[in-house]
Protein backbone atom coordinates (compact mmCIF):
# COMPACT_ATOMS: atom_id res chain seq x y z
CA UNK A 1 0.00 0.00 0.00
CA UNK A 2 2.86 2.34 0.76
CA UNK A 3 4.36 2.07 -2.66
CA UNK A 4 1.33 2.33 -4.41
CA UNK A 5 0.16 5.42 -2.27
CA UNK A 6 3.80 6.95 -3.45
CA UNK A 7 3.41 6.40 -7.21
CA UNK A 8 -0.61 7.83 -6.83
CA UNK A 9 1.06 10.45 -5.19
CA UNK A 10 3.74 11.76 -8.00
CA UNK A 11 0.97 10.79 -10.79
CA UNK A 12 -1.03 13.50 -8.90
CA UNK A 13 1.88 15.38 -8.99
CA UNK A 14 2.73 15.17 -12.67
CA UNK A 15 -0.73 15.98 -13.81
CA UNK A 16 -0.81 19.07 -11.67
CA UNK A 17 2.06 19.88 -13.45
CA UNK A 18 0.05 19.76 -16.49
CA UNK A 19 -2.13 21.50 -15.47
CA UNK A 20 -0.01 24.55 -13.89
CA UNK A 21 2.15 24.41 -17.33
CA UNK A 22 -0.97 24.87 -19.87
CA UNK A 23 -2.23 28.46 -18.66
CA UNK A 24 1.59 29.35 -18.71
CA UNK A 25 2.28 28.59 -21.97
CA UNK A 26 -1.55 30.13 -23.33
CA UNK A 27 0.03 33.20 -21.25
CA UNK A 28 3.65 33.00 -23.31
CA UNK A 29 1.42 32.73 -26.73
CA UNK A 30 -0.81 35.55 -26.02
CA UNK A 31 1.75 37.63 -25.14
CA UNK A 32 4.70 37.07 -27.77
CA UNK A 33 1.42 38.02 -30.60
CA UNK A 34 1.00 40.94 -28.44
CA UNK A 35 4.76 41.82 -28.97
CA UNK A 36 4.09 40.83 -32.80
CA UNK A 37 1.07 43.23 -32.71
CA UNK A 38 3.13 45.95 -31.22
CA UNK A 39 5.91 45.69 -33.21
CA UNK A 40 8.10 44.43 -30.28
CA UNK A 41 10.25 42.09 -32.28
CA UNK A 42 13.31 41.94 -29.54
CA UNK A 43 10.62 41.04 -26.79
CA UNK A 44 9.25 38.54 -28.84
CA UNK A 45 12.88 37.30 -29.77
CA UNK A 46 13.94 36.99 -26.27
CA UNK A 47 10.29 35.32 -25.62
CA UNK A 48 11.58 32.39 -28.12
CA UNK A 49 15.10 32.36 -26.73
CA UNK A 50 13.86 31.78 -22.97
CA UNK A 51 11.46 29.08 -23.97
CA UNK A 52 14.09 27.12 -26.14
CA UNK A 53 16.47 27.59 -22.64
CA UNK A 54 12.93 25.83 -20.91
CA UNK A 55 13.37 22.78 -23.10
CA UNK A 56 10.46 23.68 -25.44
CA UNK A 57 10.72 21.17 -28.05
CA UNK A 58 12.00 22.55 -31.56
CA UNK A 59 9.19 21.48 -33.32
CA UNK A 60 6.28 22.95 -31.50
CA UNK A 61 9.13 27.11 -31.45
CA UNK A 62 9.29 26.93 -35.62
CA UNK A 63 5.61 27.98 -36.33
CA UNK A 64 6.85 31.10 -34.17
CA UNK A 65 9.82 31.87 -35.69
CA UNK A 66 8.44 31.44 -39.04
CA UNK A 67 6.00 34.10 -37.83
CA UNK A 68 8.84 36.76 -36.04
CA UNK A 69 10.95 35.72 -39.39
CA UNK A 70 8.09 37.36 -41.38
CA UNK A 71 7.50 40.25 -38.75
CA UNK A 72 11.22 41.25 -39.45
CA UNK A 73 10.81 41.12 -42.93
CA UNK A 74 8.19 43.30 -43.04
CA UNK A 75 10.36 45.58 -40.69
CA UNK A 76 13.15 44.94 -43.01
CA UNK A 77 11.03 46.40 -46.13
CA UNK A 78 9.86 49.40 -44.25
CA UNK A 79 12.95 50.51 -43.15
CA UNK A 80 14.12 49.71 -46.88
CA UNK A 81 11.07 52.28 -48.04
CA UNK A 82 12.31 54.36 -45.30
CA UNK A 83 16.07 54.93 -46.56
CA UNK A 84 17.42 52.67 -42.57
CA UNK A 85 19.62 51.06 -44.22
CA UNK A 86 21.34 49.98 -41.26
CA UNK A 87 17.74 48.47 -39.60
CA UNK A 88 17.06 46.72 -43.24
CA UNK A 89 20.60 44.81 -42.90
CA UNK A 90 19.60 44.14 -39.20
CA UNK A 91 16.22 42.54 -39.73
CA UNK A 92 17.27 40.75 -42.60
CA UNK A 93 20.18 39.23 -40.93
CA UNK A 94 17.79 37.87 -38.08
CA UNK A 95 15.24 36.45 -40.33
CA UNK A 96 17.73 34.75 -41.97
CA UNK A 97 19.24 33.21 -38.74
CA UNK A 98 15.62 32.05 -37.61
CA UNK A 99 14.84 30.39 -40.77
CA UNK A 100 18.27 29.46 -42.92
CA UNK A 101 16.66 26.42 -44.19
CA UNK A 102 14.25 28.52 -46.32
CA UNK A 103 16.54 31.55 -47.73
CA UNK A 104 14.15 32.17 -50.63
CA UNK A 105 12.11 33.91 -48.09
CA UNK A 106 14.68 36.95 -47.85
CA UNK A 107 15.85 37.09 -51.34
CA UNK A 108 13.53 40.00 -52.45
CA UNK A 109 14.95 42.11 -49.52
CA UNK A 110 18.42 40.65 -50.00
CA UNK A 111 18.35 41.78 -53.65
CA UNK A 112 17.06 45.17 -52.86
CA UNK A 113 20.28 45.88 -50.33
CA UNK A 114 23.16 44.31 -52.62
CA UNK A 115 24.12 47.16 -54.33
CA UNK A 116 25.18 45.05 -57.24
CA UNK A 117 21.34 44.02 -57.57
CA UNK A 118 18.82 46.56 -58.90
CA UNK A 119 15.25 45.56 -59.00
CA UNK A 120 12.22 47.38 -61.12
CA UNK A 121 8.90 46.01 -60.10
CA UNK A 122 6.51 44.88 -62.74
CA UNK A 123 2.90 45.08 -61.40
CA UNK A 124 1.48 45.59 -64.66
CA UNK A 125 2.25 41.75 -65.94
CA UNK A 126 -0.39 41.01 -63.29
CA UNK A 127 -2.65 42.97 -64.11
CA UNK A 128 -2.19 42.01 -68.05
CA UNK A 129 -1.95 45.56 -69.38
CA UNK A 130 0.92 45.10 -71.58
CA UNK A 131 0.27 48.43 -73.32
CA UNK A 132 1.28 49.94 -70.51
CA UNK A 133 4.26 47.48 -70.07
CA UNK A 134 5.54 48.94 -73.09
CA UNK A 135 5.48 51.71 -72.11
CA UNK A 136 7.48 51.24 -69.00
CA UNK A 137 10.16 49.44 -71.66
CA UNK A 138 10.43 52.31 -73.31
CA UNK A 139 11.27 54.69 -70.37
CA UNK A 140 13.91 52.29 -69.61
CA UNK A 141 15.23 51.49 -72.78
CA UNK A 142 18.11 53.89 -73.26
CA UNK A 143 19.19 52.44 -69.54
CA UNK A 144 18.82 49.20 -70.10
CA UNK A 145 21.34 48.90 -73.66
CA UNK A 146 23.92 50.47 -72.35
CA UNK A 147 23.76 48.94 -68.73
CA UNK A 148 26.85 46.77 -67.92
CA UNK A 149 24.79 44.27 -66.54
CA UNK A 150 22.49 41.04 -66.82
CA UNK A 151 18.94 41.70 -67.48
CA UNK A 152 16.48 39.06 -65.78
CA UNK A 153 13.06 38.92 -66.60
CA UNK A 154 11.31 37.61 -63.29
CA UNK A 155 7.74 36.54 -64.07
CA UNK A 156 5.15 33.84 -62.65
CA UNK A 157 5.38 31.41 -65.78
CA UNK A 158 5.40 31.20 -69.60
CA UNK A 159 2.08 33.04 -69.69
CA UNK A 160 3.24 36.19 -68.74
CA UNK A 161 7.61 35.99 -69.41
CA UNK A 162 6.45 34.81 -73.50
CA UNK A 163 4.95 38.37 -74.39
CA UNK A 164 6.84 40.42 -71.75
CA UNK A 165 9.97 39.53 -73.24
CA UNK A 166 9.58 39.69 -76.58
CA UNK A 167 8.36 43.40 -76.25
CA UNK A 168 11.59 43.89 -74.25
CA UNK A 169 13.99 42.31 -76.58
CA UNK A 170 12.22 44.32 -79.43
CA UNK A 171 12.84 47.60 -77.49
CA UNK A 172 16.78 46.51 -77.20
CA UNK A 173 17.54 44.30 -80.15
CA UNK A 174 21.12 42.80 -80.47
CA UNK A 175 22.44 45.18 -77.85
CA UNK A 176 21.51 43.70 -74.61
CA UNK A 177 20.46 39.66 -73.97
CA UNK A 178 17.30 38.96 -71.79
CA UNK A 179 17.60 36.32 -69.29
CA UNK A 180 14.10 35.04 -68.50
CA UNK A 181 13.19 33.35 -64.90
CA UNK A 182 10.11 31.69 -63.05
CA UNK A 183 8.91 32.23 -59.95
CA UNK A 184 5.31 31.82 -59.40
CA UNK A 185 5.34 32.95 -56.29
CA UNK A 186 7.08 36.78 -56.56
CA UNK A 187 5.57 39.81 -58.37
CA UNK A 188 6.73 40.06 -61.85
CA UNK A 189 10.04 42.16 -62.00
CA UNK A 190 13.46 42.79 -64.07
CA UNK A 191 16.83 42.61 -62.20
CA UNK A 192 19.83 44.37 -63.72
CA UNK A 193 22.70 42.55 -61.74
CA UNK A 194 26.44 43.65 -61.98
CA UNK A 195 28.33 46.77 -62.10
CA UNK A 196 26.75 48.89 -64.03
CA UNK A 197 23.65 48.42 -62.06
CA UNK A 198 24.23 50.27 -59.13
CA UNK A 199 22.00 53.53 -58.75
Amino acid sequence: MPMFRCLTLAGLVVVLAGCQSAPVQDTQRQLFQSYLAQGQLAQADQLLADAGKRGVDAERLAPYQRQLADAYLRQGQDALQAGDLNTATTALSRARSLLPAAPALTTDLGDQLDPQVRSIMLPLLDKGDYAALAEQFDSLADELRTCDCRIVLEARGSWQSNRAAELLRTRLGDASEVEVSHIASRVPRLLLIGGGAQE
